[in-house]
């Protein structure tokens, strides 16, 4: 959990507690090549210029003061400065307590000039140089001061400065020069004897008991190419000789752009650079100025930030018994670190500043909130404009210099800017070509700038000191100053589309034409967009508080009264916090103002608080916790701005100590941040806060966030391809398990695979009913067939014993059919049992034609017919239609609290009329899709016809959609739908001015049927895969807007034609019927009448057999009885037996 705390110096001033960091205050930029001396009387050190990597030359004078440990600026009071310039050499005198500067090098080329600054009176002094040899323009030479003792302390000055060698226009010098301040007189010094030192580049000089001692720098004129010589002179002012003091039995250790002091009667030579330049030594080494060997030794440094020590080009003085050392070069890399060495300890100790790197001085730039860091931008120093972007960690005050990609804002300032989440807008401003209107966003999780081009054709003329605000996908600029004067129009520009538009409003209602104005956008309904002071066209500040209601499109007042001049301001730097208005900085009516105080809106009072400790004019400021941190702005000295040299001001204003007092504080922890006790801390992980005052939030499952601060729930973005998080407030997500899939914005790994298949479901061919009466047939026919077979072999099992089937006979006119003989009625078994077999078969013949009659008794015949040709039987086509969106794993809100579609979801359907139209919303929790039903009844579908979703919540996005599309087909109880999908590219998710697009065809049918009813429809399809939109990477989202989605429908030239006719009528009917059952009766007699035939036939034969064997039999025995007659005269007896036998004859046939 990140506290927004400053371990920072605090000055208490009235009820608010003032916080500076770091608590020295910001040093200097980081530089080499700066001059520095000791102001012993003032225990101070000061130094001036210098230069950086980015060839920056700096002309500002800065002190050290020692009795309160801070560091600076100094401005001179009338703006008389020397020019920017590094290398040069200084020198102070004490009694006229000036420090003066000498030479030194610029873009241009060298200098000798002669600049004083009085510490008293606060200001440059270009000094008239004098004497026959004045030194060349110059820079790298060595230099020493010391107080002449030949003048008395009561003289005004009595100090002499000399410089030796250094890099002259087109030479290398090895002239000695010395200065006599009290007359402001240059003397070249002759050389007496052979000895004289070579020319040198950075060579050290020093003073010491009336003699100038000499340690070798870089001897570029060397013939024999020696550059780097280990050397050691002194030169005798008395004598004018010198002489060569090196002991080559204990050295030094040579090091290029070394710098050193002296103390007592000991030289001490720090740092440098290896003649190879790979390595920076932390290395000292001293040498006894009494000793007239002049030996060197080395000097043990210890502390904790030795790797840290060793530099080169670096400024040095001694004072309060230690040696300072201030910037230098380590590694190619300029630094601003203090370091205080004592010199007395063995080995030497040393308190380390650590290198603060820092923005630096400037005017008119911005400072904005952005995803947990402050963002700097822009600005003007010395007449440059700026283009860095730095960073600021509040929790540690720390400053990192950006390198951003993308399209690169032209420096500038004066511009407007606003943040929300994780993006910073600039917009217009002044640069080097002058006004500008252009439009940039940066994204700090890519840390890209993007330039949002103008894709219309309105827009802002270009001007400075307009004011923005920025919702989630528009910003909003208000006036500023253009080449034609002070305007008052109110723009918007869409993010998403890169129109812009003058908003009509009535202007008479709101603010008047004014620039430098401060502006802040709340999300309040459609949004509202605030105004707060300004100057107007005749340079006046101004007493005004506007908003503009989005939603209401009219400027609403809060305050407006600019006759009550003790709280207009101008330039000034104002908050709005709830109902409350904090305004600070700037200036009055009269002059630039100290007072911090604040109009509370519900009571109508303005109140002040306090005053500020220094002037706050042009500099950017921001809220953030409960402590407004100012940053920059113009210099001042004494009660006097200087506005147009810019200062290193950074300090922050805790709004919470105003309530240390009070139960209840009116100011309230920042959009970010949340309040714990009376200190605001920073939103953790996984959460973000939106407002002043509010609490926390959790970011939802499938989202995550990673850093602190967020104030937007367009932070919680969606894990990526891959991962998943089940969990709310999650500042991180889980890896999917291998085999399983994880779309981004997933809340769970998903087992399946997902269905990116189109499909479609349309009304079937006509089923004639044929395999169904054919089935249904089969069925009668088995079941009645087996029955009656059943029947049939049971009856003719026990024939014998059915006298029943005599009676049903129907074949009664069938059994007696002899020609020339009358038809004989009668009824037989043999009839009875076909009649038992016609009924069987007649029930299956009328089962089976009832059941085709039924069943498959139409027929259909589909056409694709021109419009054209159907327009004078069909007015128009109309259908109940359904349309279902499926948002696939959807970041915004689905559904408000009511169950209803949140606000940020509409649609427009164009070209589709229907008698009723809505929309309904459902949410699905386990995967956060969001599901839009779009029900059309009797919908009519022209030309051009389309659906336009629009999401546009700031979390608004998704993997993917699903479409279904339904509507009622012409025929009767059938209906046409078809669904497709489209899903985002791998690790990106659909958002964006781009829509995904849908292209249905659809087909208007009508249908006809037997009884002369009609219908009309509509038959759908997707006559080419969707399109998808604008897809971004997650942690390019915070630079995208809106999602949208587009369904086309095409209505298709061609009807399709659908006529529905019956194979035949009930009359139809009754005749086949009719028919085949006479036809099966006659042809089930015929049967019968065949088999009984035979079967009489059979019997017939039969009994004629019987008879045949009955009269052999009788003939047989006549001829035994007349055999017997013949043969034992039995005549008698046998024919009494004859007589008496049975009397059977008389049954027998005939």
């Amino acid at each position: 959990m990140a506290l927004i705390t400053f371990f920072l110096l605090l000055k208490e001033v009235f009820c608010l507690t003032y916080s500076m960091y770091p608590a020295t205050n910001p040093p200097p930029a980081r530089r080499k090549g700066c001059t520095m001396q000791a102001i012993p009387d003032k225990n101070m050190t000061v130094f001036f210029g210098g230069y950086d990597t980015h060839e920056n030359i700096y002309g500002d004078l800065w002190s050290y003061k020692f009795d309160v440990d801070q560091w600076e600026q100094i401005f001179s009071s009338d703006g008389n400065d020397p020019v920017p310039r590094y290398n040069a050499a200084s020198f102070y005198i004490e009694a006229s307590t000036q420090f003066c500067i000498w030479g030194g090098n610029t873009n241009r080329g060298q200098l000798n000039d002669l600049w004083c600054f009085s510490l008293k009176f606060l200001s440059w002094t270009k000094k008239a140089q004098e004497g026959t040899d004045l030194p060349s323009p110059k820079y790298n030479m060595g230099y020493t001061s010391w107080k002449d003792s030949g003048f008395s302390l009561a003289a005004s000055n009595n100090v002499k400065f000399a410089i030796f060698g250094g890099v002259e226009t087109s030479d290398y010098s090895n002239d000695l020069f010395i200065l006599d301040t009290n007359t402001w007189t240059w003397t070249l010094s002759s050389y007496e004897g052979e000895t004289k030192p070579e020319s040198q580049d950075f060579p050290v000089i020093f003073y010491y008991n009336n003699s100038i001692y000499l340690i070798y720098g870089l001897t570029w004129d060397n013939e024999d190419y020696d550059y780097y010589q280990v050397k050691f002179y002194k030169y005798n002012l008395t004598s004018s000789e010198w002489e060569d003091i090196t002991n080559k039995n204990d050295p030094y250790t040579f090091r290029q752009y070394a710098q050193g002091v002296v103390v007592g009667d000991t030289f001490y030579y720090f740092f440098g650079v290896s003649s190879d330049w790979s390595d920076y030594p932390n290395i000292c080494e001293k040498v006894d100025l009494t000793d007239p060997t002049y030996p060197w030794s080395e000097v043990k440094i210890r502390g904790d930030n030795d790797e840290y020590l060793g530099r080169e080009t670096f400024g040095i003085a001694t004072i309060n018994e230690a040696i300072h050392i201030f910037g230098g070069t380590q590694w190619s890399i300029q630094v601003n670190s203090f370091v205080s060495i004592k010199y007395e300890t063995d080995p030497m100790t040393y308190n380390y500043d650590e290198n603060y790197i820092s923005p630096g001085a400037r005017i008119d730039h911005s400072l904005n909130y952005v995803g947990g860091y402050l963002l700097l931008f822009g600005g003007e120093f010395n007449g440059d404009y700026s283009m860095d972007l730095w960073q600021l960690d509040i929790t540690t005050f720390i400053w990192k210099y950006l390198n951003p990609g993308g399209d690169i804002p032209p420096a500038r300032s004066n511009h407007g800017s606003a943040s929300r989440g994780d993006v910073l807008i600039i917009w217009g401003g002044e640069g080097s070509e002058g006004y500008l209107n252009d439009a940039y966003i940066y994204n700090i999780l890519t840390n890209t700038w993007q330039l949002l081009d103008n894709s219309g054709s309105a827009a802002p003329s270009p001007r400075i000191g307009a004011c923005v605000g920025i919702d989630f996908s528009r910003i909003l600029i208000y006036g500023g100053l253009d080449r034609d004067g002070v305007k008052d129009e109110l723009w918007l520009f869409d993010l998403g589309t890169h129109i812009y538009s003058l908003l009509d409003s009535n202007i008479d209602d709101g603010p008047e034409p004014l620039y430098k104005a401060s502006c802040d956008y709340e999300s309040d309904g459609e949004g509202k967009f605030y105004v707060m002071l300004g100057i107007d066209k005749y340079e006046y500040p101004l007493n005004g508080m506007f908003y503009y209601d989005l939603a209401k499109d009219k400027w609403i007042t809060i305050y407006n009264n600019n006759t009550n001049v003790q709280w207009s301001r101008g330039n000034a730097q104002a908050f709005k916090v709830k109902d409350r208005y904090l305004i600070f900085g700037g200036e009055d009516i009269w002059q630039p103002s100290l007072d911090v105080f604040y109009y509370n809106a519900t009571s109508k009072q303005f109140t002040k608080l306090t005053d500020l400790f220094t002037y706050v004019w042009s500099a950017a400021a921001e809220y953030i916790g409960s402590t407004v941190i100012i940053y920059g702005g113009a210099a001042d000295t004494g009660m006097t701005v200087r506005r147009s040299i810019p200062s290193t001001n950074q300090f922050g204003m805790d709004l919470l100590s105003d309530c240390s007092s009070s139960a209840e504080c009116y100011w309230q922890c920042s959009p970010g941040t949340y309040k714990s006790g009376k200190t605001c801390y920073l939103c953790p992980p996984g959460t973000y806060q939106p407002i002043y005052g509010g609490t926390c939030q959790s970011c939802k499952r499938g989202t995550y966030y990673q850093y602190y601060g967020a104030t937007s729930a367009s932070q919680c973005y969606p894990c990526s391809e891959g991962t998943f998080n089940n969990k709310t407030g999650a500042s991180y997500c889980l890896v999917c398990p291998y085999g399983s899939s994880c779309p981004a914005g997933s809340t769970a790994p998903s087992w399946f695979d997902t269905d990116k298949y189109d499909s479609s479901i349309q009304p079937d061919l006509l089923d004639s009913g044929e395999s169904e009466a054919s089935s249904n047939a089969a069925i009668v026919y088995s079941t009645v067939g087996s029955v009656g077979a059943l029947i049939l072999i049971i009856v003719l099992i026990f024939y014998e014993r059915m006298t029943f089937l005599v009676k049903i006979d129907a074949y009664t006119d069938k059994h007696e059919k002899k020609l020339n003989m009358p038809v004989i009625l009668k009824k037989t078994k043999v009839g009875g049992y076909f009649t038992i077999l016609f009924f069987v078969l007649c029930i299956m013949i009328v089962v089976n034609t009832i059941i085709n009659y039924v069943v498959n008794n139409e027929m259909e015949v589909k056409a694709l017919v021109p419009l054209i040709v159907m327009d004078e039987t069909v007015s128009k086509y109309t259908a109940d239609m359904v349309v279902n969106v499926e948002v696939k794993n959807y970041g915004g809100m689905c559904i408000d609290q009511n169950g209803d579609c949140d606000n940020s979801i509409s649609y427009a359907i164009i070209n589709m009329h229907g008698t009723s139209i809505d929309m309904s919303c459902s949410a699905n929790t386990t995967n956060n899709d969001c599901i839009l039903y779009i029900r059309c009844h009797d919908c009519q579908v022209e030309n051009g016809a389309y659906i336009f979703y629009s999401f546009l919540s700031s979390e608004s996005y998704s993997t993917g959609f699903t479409v279904n599309v339904t509507s009622f087909s012409s025929i009767p109880d059938k209906s046409s739908s078809y669904q497709a999908s489209v899903y985002s590219s791998d690790e990106k998710v659909f958002r964006g001015a781009t829509a995904s697009i849908y292209n249905f065809d659809t087909v208007p049918s009508y249908f006809k049927d037997s009884n002369g009813d009609n219908n009309t429809g509509y038959h759908l399809a997707l006559y080419e895969s969707p399109t998808p939109g604008s897809q971004f990477k997650t942690n390019e989202l915070a630079v995208s807007y809106d999602l949208y989605l587009r369904l086309n429908f095409n209505k298709n030239s061609n009807c399709l034609y659908t006529k529905r006719s019956l194979k035949q009528t009930w009359l139809q009917l009754i005749s086949a019927l009719l028919g085949s059952i006479f036809g099966l009766l006659g042809a089930i007699g015929g049967a019968m009448a065949f088999v009984e035939g035979n079967i009489d036939a059979q019997a017939s034969k039969a009994d004629s057999q019987m008879k045949a064997d009955k009269i052999a039999d009788e003939e047989e025995r006549l001829e035994m009885m007349i055999r017997g007659f013949t043969e034992d005269g039995e005549k008698k007896g046998y024919f009494n037996d004859y007589i008496s036998s049975d009397n059977s004859h008389r049954n027998m046939p005939d």
